[in-house]
């Protein structure tokens, strides 16, 4: 639990705290599952989101053309224009500390290189034999869309969701390092790794962290890979 015990500030690793104690005699190990919890919530929620927006402008912008693709596309060049953690710490700063915040500033910086896949993945099924079959019956615009258009997406759209997380995970911990994320009493991961920074001779109150964190991005890269090698017939 997250618990202080005074008693013992910075203990190193034993069989009651696995991983040690911190400066406020907090037992580590708990409290890096905790932030794994959080950063997880916070990464699917992000990604969630990023994903949701970035499917409808992809495939709206793929199926219309003209100047809504223009537009669309103008918009995600803008957004890609920018470096996504400078711009997710900009966002931050001006909304504020919280939980929230994390979540809509990484959507913020994470929709549009989804947009931009899906639009182009969508751009090639517009032209399909079925496509055209479900014009000629009088199929609606939106009834192309989500439901001819948008199922044939799917592996890519999957592709797309897993892949990112790995990266939403990083830029999260990153900004709680900053201190833009949660309160500090929050055991986030990257507040923990702050805090470990000026523990010089307590090396476990960082090493725990930063070696979850690792774990926790190198899995979902590998499963990221293993999905896209499984669902995209150009990698086979």
């Amino acid at each position: 639990m997250d618990v202080s015990n005074r008693a013992k500030i910075l203990a190193p690793p034993d069989l009651s705290n696995l991983a040690g104690t911190d400066r406020l005699g907090r037992d580590v190990f708990s409290r890096t599952l905790i932030g794994i919890k959080i950063s997880l919530y916070i990464g699917f929620a992000a990604r969630a989101v990023a994903l949701v927006i970035g499917v409808i402008l992809g495939i709206i912008a793929a199926y219309y053309g003209g100047f809504i693709d223009n537009l669309i596309s103008r918009l995600i060049d803008s957004t890609l224009a920018f470096p996504s953690l400078l711009l997710a710490i900009a966002i931050s700063i001006s909304i504020g500390q919280g939980y929230t915040t994390i979540v809509i500033s990484l959507f913020l910086v994470s929709w549009a290189p989804i947009a931009r896949l899906i639009r182009s993945s969508a751009i090639q099924l517009i032209n399909m034999p079925y496509i055209e079959a479900a014009r000629s019956y009088g199929a609606s615009d939106w009834r192309i869309l989500f439901h001819h258009i948008l199922p044939n997406c799917s592996s890519t759209i999957i592709v797309a969701f897993t892949s990112g997380i790995a990266t939403t995970i990083m830029s999260e911990s990153s900004l709680t390092f900053l201190g833009l994320g949660p309160d500090a009493s929050v055991p986030t991961i990257g507040q923990m790794i702050y805090s470990g920074v000026h523990d010089f001779n307590a090396p476990w109150v960082i090493l725990f962290p930063s070696f979850f964190l690792l774990l926790l991005i190198v899995s979902f890269n590998i499963f990221g890979d293993i999905l896209r090698d499984a669902l995209d017939p150009r990698e086979n």
